[in-house]
């Protein structure tokens, strides 16, 4: 285990002193645990007692520490203002701050469209089961749509981090998150900032410390529009064939429900969302960020992987984050096959046309369908030189027109290239594929364990050994093992603290000839006509509900205890107790 000292203060992660060292841990007992490496400002010891006699020796390179007055809380995540958006000058010439007005904020003007029966949620046809397991976080269950099956079980399985940088600690750092137990790792979200203010909260019980711990508000559920309509279309032209009259629009909002949950470690925290769209696609999607963590800039070749920073003496290391996710398919039964589309160009003669040039030869873009027939053969990794649909189906269900009914796995991350060996493969082998498919088997639950992280090189479980026997997956219980990655450099723009924004991996799992007529259409929401008004039948459908709530549903919380009441109720209770003071007055 490395340790890196810095200076004491709410800050001090930011100031790296340029003194790390390595401790032997063979126990728990701390009377065998000893120090076998120490390096110093680029100068390396054996021991603490050959760098305390070093700095009388005439050989050793003199420094000096500078000290930092540092305040004993945390001040860089504290109103922190960009000038360029917030200074004017005034008719004095001096700089001033414009007063910060309130963002945006979340409500449904109808009130909560989703059911939650227990840990049963419900809404527009979607209907799963959710929890946080304390070893390996948050789990989905029998995840329906139309009552149709369509994942067995949705789960994280692993976060993996691994960093590189300008010190010892930073050449063999690697962080697996299991350790700690993913699931204990949960905070507290907080309304209107993790979540939206009018979103449903839950809390988790854990056993910690050999007792049972309540984790409060550990999860939230919410519904929220995103920005881009499901279905949008703007016609040119009416009907008539005129561009006389308002223009025509057709467009679906794109509504959808959210079930969040993050992850802090010491240096960086992971939101994971869960998006059900109303179209039948689950979209699964990892946001990092949280803190930068720098080490001493000693000037050593290996700096390249790190940008200095405004603090002196620092500079920043690359991270490289790898989650895992464990994806147990039932489309249209439990015996799936696992099939690809290649997509490539073909170069055709153009003889489509009567009047055309025969001679001319044209490229059109086809597909290539292939059965994959074992768990070898299943192994993927993107190729942008030859992109592939990745299809799960049932050889005995399919549609009117005798295509199968598929559901198609589609990864949205950066691959890192990893071709080298690592000595940590072991421990850590699913980082090397992006997706691999497995038969179901109960004795492989999960990817990783805790203890893997305690023996890196000698691990208890090697994800290897679950497709490395090659079995069948023709007609078999299928588990889609997906890994999504990124890879962050930091760079003075975001320090001290990087944003979420662009850190976001993800997979999506859409259907694919499932459907014959799309579900974005037949969806309970507001279509717009060319007036730019509800149509008819919707409008009518929206005056059902005769109590209008005047104030954004808040959700419960122990800060806010009025937040579900409404206007009448609250006005009732101000004249009640305006009464009574009155009569106690008198």
């Amino acid at each position: 285990m490395w340790i890196s000292i810095h200076f004491q203060g709410g800050d001090h992660v930011l100031y790296p002193v340029g003194l790390v060292f390595r401790m032997i841990l063979p126990g728990t007992n701390p009377c065998n645990w000893s120090v076998d490496s120490v390096w110093f400002r680029n100068q390396t010891f054996v021991n603490m007692e050959q760098l305390s006699r070093s700095f009388s020796s005439e050989s050793h390179v003199k420094v000096s520490l500078k000290r930092y007055n540092l305040p004993f809380f945390f001040t860089y995540a504290v109103n922190r203002r960009r000038p360029g958006l917030y200074e004017d000058d005034d008719d004095d010439g001096e700089k001033e701050f414009k007063p910060l007005q309130r963002g945006p904020m979340s409500f449904m003007p109808d009130g909560r469209r989703f059911a939650v029966k227990g840990r049963q949620v419900s809404w527009q046809g979607w209907t799963f089961h959710f929890g946080i397991r304390s070893t390996t976080g948050v789990q989905l269950h029998d995840i329906r749509f139309d009552n149709q099956r369509l994942v067995y079980e949705l789960s994280l399985q692993e976060i993996v981090s691994l960093y590189s940088g300008a010190a010892p600690s930073s050449l063999s750092a690697v962080s697996m998150e299991s350790v700690n137990w993913i699931g204990k790792l949960s905070p507290e979200l907080i309304s209107g900032i993790d979540c939206p203010q009018d979103a449903s909260f839950f809390d988790f019980l854990h056993y910690d410390q050999f007792r049972p711990k309540l984790y409060r508000s550990a999860a939230c559920l919410f519904e929220m529009r995103l920005e881009v309509p499901l279905e949008v279309h703007h016609y040119r032209r009416n009907f008539d064939g005129s561009e006389n009259g308002p223009p025509l629009r057709e467009a679906v909002p794109d509504d959808v429900l959210i079930l969040r949950t993050v992850v802090a470690s010491d240096w960086f925290e992971y939101s994971f969302d869960f998006v059900f769209h109303q179209n039948a696609a689950l979209e699964a999607i990892v946001s990092i960020g949280n803190s930068i963590k720098p080490v001493f800039n000693a000037g050593l070749e290996f700096d390249r992987f790190g940008f200095p920073v405004p603090q002196d003496g620092g500079v920043l290391r690359s991270d490289r984050h790898a989650m895992h996710f464990k994806v147990d398919l039932d489309i249209g039964g439990r015996e799936n096959r696992f099939e690809t589309l290649l997509m490539s160009a073909e170069k055709m003669q153009n003889n489509l046309q009567a009047n055309g040039n025969q001679e001319q030869r044209i490229y059109m873009y086809k597909y290539d369908a292939e059965s994959v027939t074992t768990e070898k053969e299943s192994v993927f990794n993107f190729d942008i030189y030859r992109p592939k649909y990745l299809l799960f189906h049932h050889s005995n269900v399919s549609n009117s027109f005798n295509q199968s009914r598929a559901y198609s796995l589609v990864p949205r991350t950066r691959r890192i290239s990893d071709d080298a060996d690592s000595p940590f493969d072991n421990s850590m082998a699913w980082t090397k594929n992006q997706i691999v498919v497995t038969k179901q088997k109960d004795d492989e639950d999960t990817s990783s364990t805790s203890y893997n992280g305690m023996d890196l090189y000698n691990p208890i479980l090697n994800f290897q050994s679950f497709w490395y026997d090659d079995e069948s997956i023709v007609d078999k219980d299928l588990v889609a093992w997906v890994t999504v990655e990124a890879m962050y450099v930091p760079h003075t723009d975001v320090f001290p603290s990087f944003e979420t924004a662009g850190i976001d991996p993800s997979f999506v799992l859409q259907p694919f000839n499932y459907y014959e007529k799309e579900h974005g259409g037949a969806v309970d929401n507001l279509k717009e006509n060319s007036e730019g008004s509800p149509l008819p039948e919707l409008r009518q459908r929206s005056k059902r509900n005769k109590e209008f709530v005047c104030r954004p549903v808040l959700a419960k919380t122990s800060s806010d205890a009025l937040a579900n009441y409404s206007c009448k109720q609250l006005l009732f209770v101000w004249c009640l107790l305006f009464s009574c003071g009155r009569f106690l007055t008198v």
